[in-house]
């Protein structure tokens, strides 16, 4: 199986190299994506023929190791949940594409991925009105029952997830996974529950 540490070591080779090694993993172990509980190949195993840069250079597969397990542990301590691709929670609809991210870094109610969701987002320097109508459109799908899905950027993404969080159930996905702009990222979602509370 597709472990959380293999898929973010791999997430984070550089440039176009981790798109390129998650075409050939779906390649050469299509199991791997359409069948989550699947057993499959070790780490060094997909480093050598889904990654060769890495079986060539074992220096940068054990940075890519030290940062996967770094990015992990930020995650944790920040209340970020990563989803790989083989996890339950990712949406099966995002797997089927031919590039599908390695791994989801989410806030919220991961569960809610698989559920029928509506993606709201826009501009962060947006005005008033449409931080309102966001807000307002947000709190009515959720309280029909979809799953509203935004990157908690501020703006229109955060109105959003308020939203959402009055009347629903929300997810954000984070586009930077656990990096610097983690806090940021957890002080907008204590925000938007802050703020929703009080809807």
């Amino acid at each position: 199986m597709l472990t959380l540490q293999t898929a973010v070591t791999l997430s984070l080779l550089p440039g176009r190299s981790r798109l390129d090694a998650a075409a050939r993993i779906r390649e050469q172990w299509p199991d791997l994506f359409t069948l989550p509980s699947a057993c499959g190949p070790s780490l060094d195993a997909l480093a050598g023929q889904a990654a060769p840069q890495l079986a060539a250079e074992p220096a940068l597969l054990r940075r890519l190791q030290a940062a996967a397990a770094a990015a992990l542990a930020r995650a944790d301590s920040a209340g970020i949940v990563p989803v790989p691709v083989t996890g339950a929670a990712y949406p099966a609809r995002l797997r089927a594409i031919a590039d599908a991210p390695l791994v989801l870094w989410t806030l919220g109610e991961t569960d809610a991925l698989r559920a029928p969701a509506v993606a709201i987002v826009g501009a962060r320097a947006a005005t008033p009105a449409g931080r309102e109508m966001a807000h307002w459109l947000a709190r009515e799908l959720a309280a029909e029952g979809l799953v509203v899905v935004s990157g908690l950027a501020r703006g229109i993404d955060a109105a959003a997830h308020e939203g959402a969080l009055v009347s629903g159930r929300t997810v954000a996905v984070l586009g930077s996974g656990s990096t610097s702009s983690t806090r940021r990222g957890t002080a907008g979602w204590q925000r938007a529950s802050r703020r929703a509370e009080r809807w």
